[in-house]
């Protein structure tokens, strides 16, 4: 079974103090590009958070590091604030300040009043300024605007477009690159490439080994122990798929959804034709009984099926939060409740007339 990756950190982002208010967009990108096209208004922002290794840092590869973005600001005259910054300065408090339920990030007249100190209008202490973690820029609307920055320091970075005047609506779009100095992946899911070369080995070896041992004892062997055979090429094709998809996504920076689609799809038929063969053993069927009973036959083929539904919805939802992408926790919900409900089903087996009669 695919582990699922380790998370970012999540957290809830204020733009005033005193007020609980939702952002319009909180991405956790999931490519190396990403392209926008949102209208930002009063309480409003977009949000994009990656894992970015520095170039010392690095598992592998020296190439730099760095974030390029470039968007179009529209609307009525006016300004508002471009940020990129790390978790750990807003955990600190060097940037933003923690509030109820989240981050106050934009500086308004009673933050000031406060004497909160600001930058623009970001709440932001002053040495925030001289870290290598913090970059602001004021955008006058409408214009263009293109920046590049690099990380010389590893960790966990947001991007913020946002602090909008209560008066104003600014359509923004545009493109963001980031890239780690091995490639596209983000820090979070990078040690999944070397694993999935590494299962795609160690699966081809097994399935030699299988056929070999397969072959030399060809008269002896049984129907489960030919579809076990099947089992371990699905898992080395699997694992070669996920090899693939990775790789591609480290060197042009976007994700296959097809690819993603069918790995997920091996994964759960892996999965559900290994919990088959257990069931299988566990009635008897060739070890005890040459044959099932139709009931029994229509009860295994039955919760065969519909295990394979929540299972496959269950790999795929771990692909996209492995990826970074946000999944709707009703669904996560709903698709593990029905899959440990499933893994509950027993199949009663209760001997049949012929058996009770050669009992006797």
């Amino acid at each position: 079974r695919r582990v699922r990756g380790p998370k970012l950190p999540h957290m809830k982002l204020r733009l005033t103090i005193y007020s609980l208010i939702l952002l319009s967009f909180v991405l956790s990108i999931d490519a190396g590009f990403f392209n926008f096209n949102v209208s930002i208004a009063y309480g409003g922002a977009l949000v994009q958070r990656r894992a970015q290794y520095s170039r010392d840092d690095s598992p592998w590869g020296k190439d730099p590091s760095f974030l390029k973005w470039n968007a179009n600001f529209e609307g009525t005259a006016g300004n508002l604030e471009v940020v990129v910054v790390s978790y750990d300065l807003l955990h600190s408090g060097q940037v933003g300040k923690k509030s109820r339920g989240g981050f106050s990030i934009c500086c308004t007249e009673n933050a000031l009043r406060n004497n909160i100190s600001c930058i623009g209008k970001i709440i932001a202490k002053n040495d925030s300024q001289s870290t290598s973690k913090f970059w602001h820029w004021t955008v006058q609307v409408p214009s263009t605007q293109e920046q590049v920055i690099n990380f010389t320091e590893s960790g966990v970075y947001f991007f913020l477009v946002g602090c909008v005047d209560h008066d104003r609506r600014y359509q923004v779009s545009g493109q963001t690159e980031w890239k780690n100095p091995y490639g596209y992946l983000q820090g979070t899911i990078v040690f999944w490439l070397p694993v999935y070369f590494s299962f795609f080995i160690l699966y081809t070896l097994l399935f030699l080994g299988w056929c070999i041992l397969c072959v030399l004892y060809r008269h002896d062997i049984m129907g489960l122990q030919l579809a076990i055979t099947f089992v371990i090429l699905i898992g080395g094709i699997e694992n070669l798929i996920w090899a693939f998809n990775y790789t591609r996504y480290n060197i042009v920076g976007y994700n296959l959804e097809s690819v993603n689609l069918i790995g997920a799809v091996l994964t759960s038929v892996k999965l559900t034709i290994g919990r088959a063969l257990l069931l299988l053993v566990c009635l008897g069927y060739s070890i005890t009984k040459p044959y099932l009973t139709r009931p029994q036959t229509v009860s295994f083929a039955l919760v065969t099926i519909l295990y394979f539904l929540p299972i496959f919805g269950t790999e795929y939802i771990t692909v996209l939060e492995a990826l970074g992408k946000d999944v709707s926790p009703l669904l996560e919900y709903l698709t593990d409740l029905a899959l440990a409900f499933l893994s509950t089903c027993l199949l009663y087996t209760s001997p049949s007339p012929r058996d009770r009669q050669k009992s006797r």
